[in-house]
């Protein structure tokens, strides 16, 4: 018999990770370092996470002391300008260095992190949109990278693209993918774009590779079938990005959203967001957002994966259900966030996790920008266990043939029911002609007698 997931104990809880609601960039323990305005967040392999700290121009790093204490560390060198999207593969640390306009990366220690250094992957540092050799290319303010396989991507925001950095005899280079024309474009009244020439082009259009168009993408993050799913910031849009085979091109679709702000749940073709930043994707195969303007975290599910990206069903806007009994909130600073912008899983080998002995919960790393802190998130998972979708399977096989029966008597039903509506209908018929007929006999009696005494 089938049933639901056990329900996490702590589902739908905020923690406080780091940060005390006051801008700053004190280090030490977490409870009182303070941050100013951090965007994302990432968990390195020995449990740390890294985050941008994009006002303070640098990065922090949260690691646990003993058992249970957190502590804060930041950068000794940072070479950063209002840095924002990160990711991590291998230990290896990608950063969009947004104020440079260019992508680093630095290698993580295993100890003194905040000892790192950090070398230009891509980028000349000048804002511009060019391709080729990645020492050569141009970006403007790139805000969100995810890494797949050899490959890493970039929402170039400034550009209202998806850039693509890759590995080509033993060179990087970087290519455009998605968005970014600068072929200008006329209104249906045939009024031409406000842009100036050969710059790129904000809109919302679908279809094939640069003739799609962005506004602002902001957040990007890996799918579970390599697709790239992209917070379309401006356009209030969750956006995916996949390769078609058939095309032999990079295709884009909006799965959720439309271009009116709002917040509305329910199915995803109808849901409204207002300003999504960061994406990430749940151990359950989910999407998480941070819905910057609507100041709350959503989530999309019922994923079908079936073709060259998962397409989800529905929408809904997680809500807090409680705080963590730690949480102590200082004047200014209301639950439970305020512009939040960076998402991250945490891994079964973060030590958060561990510590928090709760297997059946998901927890999710939030950069609560507008209050400087880092939060943790906890979730129930949403996902079906697999014997209970092979059960749910077998029930719903077993039911066909009943289900069948029924319709077959409902058919039945309706068509006796019909027959008789049609025999009362005919004898109705047959009796209002008769009433007819005697109106009209009588009529007709009367009128000659009135005729014959005048």
């Amino acid at each position: 018999m089938s049933h639901r997931p056990r329900r996490c104990a702590e589902a739908n809880t905020v923690y406080l990770l780091g940060g005390t609601g006051q801008r700053g960039c004190r280090d030490g323990k977490a409870s009182s370092a303070t941050f100013n305005a951090p965007t994302s967040l990432v968990a390195l392999n020995n449990g740390t996470l890294a985050i941008t700290d994009s006002q303070n121009n640098t990065m922090r790093f949260i690691t646990l002391d003993g058992a249970s204490d957190a502590s804060v560390v930041s950068l000794r060198n940072s070479p950063f300008l209002a840095p924002r999207g990160l990711d991590v593969v291998n230990n290896t640390l990608y950063v969009c260095d947004t104020g440079h306009h260019t992508i680093k990366y630095g290698l993580a220690p295993e100890n003194f992190v905040e000892d790192m250094d950090f070398g230009v992957l891509a980028g000349t540092g000048k804002r511009g949109l060019s391709d080729g050799p990645a020492v050569e290319s141009s970006f403007h303010n790139p805000s969100g990278i995810c890494v797949k396989d050899n490959e890493l991507f970039v929402a170039d925001t400034g550009n209202h693209c998806i850039r693509r950095i890759y590995q080509q005899l033993g060179a990087w280079h970087v290519n455009t993918v998605a968005g970014g024309s600068t072929v200008q474009r006329t209104t249906p009244t045939g009024r031409r774009s406000a842009s100036k020439p050969n710059t790129p082009q904000a809109g919302c259009v679908n279809g094939i590779g640069r003739q799609a168009m962005f506004r602002a993408p902001s957040g990007i993050t890996l799918g579970p079938l390599g697709e790239l799913f992209v917070a379309d910031t401006f356009n209030h849009t969750i956006r995916v990005v996949y390769w078609a085979e058939n095309e032999k091109a990079w295709l884009v679709e909006t799965i959720a959203g439309n271009t009116r702000s709002g917040h509305i749940d329910g199915a995803a073709r109808h849901a409204l967001f207002n300003q999504p930043v960061g994406v990430c994707i749940a151990a359950d195969r989910t999407l998480l957002v941070s819905d910057k303007g609507n100041n709350c975290i959503r989530q999309l599910g019922g994923g079908n994966q079936n073709g060259s990206y998962t397409h989800f069903s529905w929408v809904r806007t997680i809500t807090i259900d409680q705080l963590a009994k730690n949480w102590h909130f200082s004047k200014g600073i209301e639950p439970p966030f305020l512009l939040p912008k960076g998402l991250c899983m945490l891994r079964n080998s973060h030590q958060w996790h561990h510590n928090r002995n709760q297997s059946d919960c998901l927890f999710v790393g939030v950069c609560d920008t507008g209050n400087h802190l880092i939060r943790i998130l906890s979730l129930e998972s949403t996902e079906v266990p697999q014997d209970d979708e092979d059960n749910q399977h077998q029930e719903a096989e077993s039911n066909v043939s009943n289900q069948e029966k029924l319709q077959l008597e409902q058919i039945q039903q309706l068509t006796e029911e019909n027959q008789k509506l049609k025999q009362e209908n005919a004898k109705y018929q047959q009796l209002l002609q008769m009433a007819i007929a005697r109106v009209c006999v009588y009529i007709t009696v009367n009128f000659k007698s009135e005729c014959i005494d005048e």
